[in-house]
């Protein structure tokens, strides 16, 4: 209640003197978002670009690497089978059996006048070869190993470590 000759606290604002806010009829007032700048859409743009470049080179990184394991696993089963050094022939010991990456390599050391002989003679390179794939190219495990993608690398060395010879087989001289 007032007293006489007071006034009540008016609320109203166009009675106050100020103009009233006009609401649209029937519609509650929403708030419209604010629009993107053109640097902002651009660059989200560019943040789902990154992002889909970087998934597809993890997912290409982790099949590779999953397959450079299963060369990895190819190995160490004949290595737990064939205790190393193993004698081949006369003039030849197998000493070692690794995966290098892709690579899978076969080790070997040659008698020393044996790779002297060896070295001097390019058609015994050139039967060695022929006979290193085929080796190579009819072994079961390999031939998987092949379709991961793996060089089967054969190396021969003196005895002194001196390398005699070297030779890649890959899928393609099957």
């Amino acid at each position: 209640m007032t007293q006489p000759g007071t006034q009540e606290p008016n609320d109203n604002p166009a009675q106050q003197g100020y103009p009233a806010a006009a609401e649209p009829a029937g519609v509650a007032a929403v708030a419209e978002k604010p629009k993107k700048s053109k640097k902002a859409k651009l660059l989200s743009i560019l943040i789902v670009v990154v992002l889909a470049c970087a998934a597809v080179g993890v997912r290409m990184w982790m099949k590779g690497n999953s397959k450079e394991r299963a060369i990895e696993k190819s190995v160490e089963m004949p290595l737990e089978e064939n205790k190393l050094p193993q004698d081949v022939d006369q003039v030849t010991t197998w000493t070692d059996l690794k995966a290098d990456g892709k690579t899978i390599v076969f080790t070997y050391e040659i008698a020393d006048d044996a790779a002297e002989q060896f070295k001097a003679d390019e058609a015994n390179k050139a039967t060695m070869s022929d006979g290193l794939k085929d080796e190579a190219c009819s072994d079961s495990s390999l031939k998987k190993q092949f379709s991961n993608g793996a060089t089967v690398r054969y190396e021969y060395f003196t005895e002194g470590g001196e390398k005699v010879f070297t030779d890649d087989v890959k899928a393609r001289d099957c």
